[in-house]
């Protein structure tokens, strides 16, 4: 009887197939092209879902997660039998219980993820043909799953790229990789407006798009997640499972299940005759990628890479001859998507079972996270935490031993209930513990991405990591409510955080004078550091209820505002002394364009436009040298290679900045300083290899000379500006072995003879050379200045603290 059952049911299966199959378009059929003979610009994707939704309305729903920068929208697409859909909700909800409750259901939930990257346009073309194909020929599938396709996740990227192609295309398919099509120049379509990379921005959620997914992601926590991706043309298909480092928090079923994939994944390839790699170039470490962050919230994270991406175009012949078309890599992607969904149909009970058991390990989760400094970054890191749903307390005082972020080193501190407690004995405690601790294993040293981000350090605190008992306190960890300021005839803007900077931007953008203090002062039991800004009533008489305009910003931004009626200051200089100087809102350029990273560039724009709200002038390269820069203050040029500026260019900035101009150089444009005439030296790391070793262990040996993300202890001079608002030391995030002799003075930041990276991997010649060492500082130039910042201060829009020392540059002199 049971076979007779379940071959009736089969039979119904297959002829609800057949008439859904005869009733809705097939991608060609909608777009009126077979996929893979164009590029689909993103409303037609959006479209034909929409179609799809309209027509399947009991298997198909749309679910809009927002917009990007560009005005375009966010949207998922989920699928499932008819009766799961009727009770998704509850299927939902039932799913999310489960993770507290660790009561099992009977449904996978399978997450595919396309166009991270928008040059990786294969991806969202793949997902219409899976779609059609799961509810056309394989709703078997949807049993017993429930499958979300985002087709898109960077919309602007997938246009930008998609445009430029059909632009730049032949009418004849043109494989010859020389030709223009094949070259997207500098502002690829890979990343999104800001021209962030999207895949490195999981964890951090500085961007819109990460933000808004991050939500829509939490309210389904899937038990597996596919990220989809392609890479240079001559690689063969890459299909998990990863390739050491993982991190040590990552369970064996997690391991195996990649393994399961794997294997299945490979049987289709093999059929198809298709060339594919494992374990190899693409670990699990770095937290921020769209195969981690899924599998530190106890998902089977992936990652899946088709070789193409932005140069492959229509077609294009590999190293070996070889044509590679859109066609076969939509095939490839197709195929792998596919086999995932028979796999988690396959096996959804033991995923269920495992991903429950994921969160139910929490509950013997014994570490903490004692978090305490600045109370503004404080509540930044807060902030960021609730939005992955990790929970924090207000700790209570106490002595408490562990390892202290600060010296690197066991010890017992006293501990006031200004500090938050992170424990890991809750529902996301493996999240809390990879996003915050001191340092991640590695197993291997050669990894993909940095090896350091641990947040108490990106945000500038101190943290104790600590197994024992932490007392906390019932009082909830809400912001504090500030003291209305009364009408004064002065506002006193503390400057000891990146919040004074956003507020001081708030108040130029909104035409109030403000007065910069460059010497420490103090009222009654109130004492201020240089960098302090000044709002006096006399210097703003045109600025209509100017009380009302402090206290809004007071409510605003989480900044220290206190008032006195008096500038007769008690210690220190008064408010009439040359050491208060008015402060106007400075006009800004920034270089973009050939030479330039624009990855640099858009971190750039981004802390402008988004961090700041602060305008600013993009001046590209190519006419840099025809346009004035008289009415500019400043000048940045973001890391890049400043070879491509003109001897012309290089004498133009030259006398623009000896009139009085303040030119910022990042990174590698700390080159430049040379033709500039000014003392920076690079510090030279002797390199000696042993000629004699094998070609496979010269890569190891490499290693000694490089860094992979680490984090540096540095100390800081808080009377020069650019430290202003800093503690005592800062920790800086090192992405390459460049190093910078100490300048004669003037060394704001600079690693002393404590040279050993905390955290992250940094070769041993690295660090030796390392040791006393420039990170951020200043020489003059006939009336201007020169800032150099040798490490990114603010690296992918999360290295929070660094943000400080960029504000600094911008606003302290």
């Amino acid at each position: 009887m049971k076979n007779n059952k379940f071959s009736s049911t089969l039979i119904l299966m297959l002829f609800t197939n057949i008439i859904f199959a005869q009733q809705v378009m097939s991608p060609d059929e909608f777009l009126g092209y077979e996929l893979g003979n164009q590029f689909s610009r993103y409303h037609q994707v959006v479209d034909y879902y929409d179609y799809l939704a309209e027509n399947d309305k009991e298997r198909v729903k749309i679910v809009e997660y927002g917009t990007t920068n560009e005005g375009r929208k966010l949207r998922v697409v989920i699928l499932s039998s008819a009766e799961n859909m009727a009770n998704l909700e509850a299927i939902r909800e039932n799913h999310l219980k489960g993770l507290q409750s660790h009561e099992k259901g009977n449904t996978a939930i399978v997450w595919m993820s396309y166009n991270v990257h928008g040059n990786e346009s294969v991806g969202t073309e793949a997902s219409m043909k899976t779609t059609h194909h799961l509810l056309t020929q394989r709703s078997d599938f949807l049993e017993n799953t429930i499958l979300i396709i985002d087709p898109c996740l960077n919309p602007d990227g997938q246009d930008r790229y998609v445009n430029l192609y059909k632009q730049r295309k032949h009418k004849l398919l043109q494989p010859d990789g020389n030709s223009a099509e094949h070259y997207e120049g500098w502002q690829s379509g890979r990343t999104n407006h800001y021209v962030f990379d999207l895949n490195r921005d999981w964890a951090w959620m500085t961007q819109k798009e990460s933000q808004q997914r991050i939500i829509t992601y939490q309210q389904w926590m899937p038990h597996i997640h596919v990220d989809f991706h392609e890479q240079g043309v001559n690689s063969p298909y890459y299909f998990a499972p990863a390739v050491e480092p993982y991190h040590e928090i990552i369970t064996e079923f997690q391991r195996s299940f990649q393994d399961k994939l794997g294997r299945n994944h490979a049987k289709y390839f093999d059929e198809n005759g298709w060339l594919f790699f494992t374990d190899e170039r693409f670990d699990l470490l770095y937290p921020s990628y769209g195969d981690t962050y899924p599998t530190f919230n106890g998902a089977i994270g992936l990652t899946y890479e088709q070789g193409g991406s932005g140069r492959a175009g229509l077609g294009i012949y590999n190293a070996n001859g070889e044509l590679l078309t859109l066609k076969d890599r939509i095939a490839h992607h197709f195929t792998t998507g596919v086999s995932t969904v028979e796999v988690a149909a396959e096996n959804a009970e033991q995923l269920i079972t495992e991903f429950n058991a994921y969160y139910k390990d929490n509950q013997n989760a014994n570490t903490s996270y004692i978090i305490h400094g600045n109370s503004a970054r404080l509540d930044a890191l807060q902030t960021l935490l609730e939005k992955h749903g990790i929970e924090t307390q207000k700790a209570a005082n106490q002595k408490i031993k562990g390892f202290d972020y600060l010296s690197s080193s066991e010890k017992t501190l006293n501990i006031n209930a200004e500090a938050i407690v992170v424990s890991t004995k809750q529902t996301k405690g493996k999240l809390a513990r990879v996003l915050l601790e001191p340092k991640a294993y590695l197993s291997d040293s050669l990894t993909y991405d940095i090896t350091a981000w641990s947040l108490p350090y990106a945000y500038g605190l101190n943290a104790l990591e600590s197994e024992q008992r932490i007392a906390t306190s019932s009082a909830p960890t809400a912001k504090e409510t500030k003291t209305a300021l009364q009408k004064s005839y002065a506002y006193i803007i503390k400057w000891n955080s990146f919040e004074s900077a956003r507020a001081t931007a708030a108040l130029m953008q909104k035409g109030v004078k403000l007065r910069n203090a460059n010497r420490y002062f103090g009222f009654n039991d109130a004492n201020y550091d240089p960098g302090t800004m000044i709002v006096l009533q006399r210097d703003n008489k045109e600025i209509n209820n100017l009380n009302a305009l402090m206290n809004t910003l007071q409510r605003d931004y989480n900044v220290e505002i206190s008032s006195t009626n008096t500038g007769y200051a008690d210690r220190g200089k008064d408010f009439g002394s040359s050491y208060f100087q008015m402060k106007k809102q400075p006009q800004i350029a920034i270089l973009r364009g050939e030479g330039i990273s624009s990855y640099s560039f858009g971190e750039w724009w981004y802390f402008f436009e988004q961090d700041l709200n602060m305008p600013f002038t993009a001046v590209d390269t190519d006419y840099l040298s025809r346009i004035s820069l008289d009415g500019y203050d400043i000048l940045i040029i973001p890391n890049g290679r400043i070879s491509s500026l003109s001897d012309r260019q290089s004498e133009q900035i030259k006398t623009w900045t000896q009139a009085g101009g303040k030119l910022i150089l990042q990174g590698s444009s700390l080159s430049l300083a040379k033709k500039l005439g000014l003392s920076l030296e690079k510090k030279k790391m002797d390199y000696d290899i042993d000629k004699r070793l094998p070609n496979d262990m010269r890569e190891r040996e490499m290693m000694k000379y490089q860094v992979t993300g680490a984090i540096f202890k540095a100390e800081v001079d808080q009377t020069h500006p650019l430290g202003y608002g800093l503690d005592s030391h800062y920790f800086s995030l090192k992405l390459n072995a460049d190093n910078y002799e100490l300048l004669s003075s003037n060394n704001a930041i600079a690693i002393g003879k404590n040279h050993r990276a905390i955290s992250g991997f940094a070769g041993e010649k690295v660090q030796e050379n390392t040791a006393n060492t420039l990170l951020f500082g200043s020489e003059n130039l006939g009336r201007g200045q020169v800032v150099y910042l040798v490490d990114n201060p603010i690296f992918r829009g999360f290295w929070y603290h660094g943000k400080l020392i960029a504000a600094n540059a911008l606003f302290q002199n």
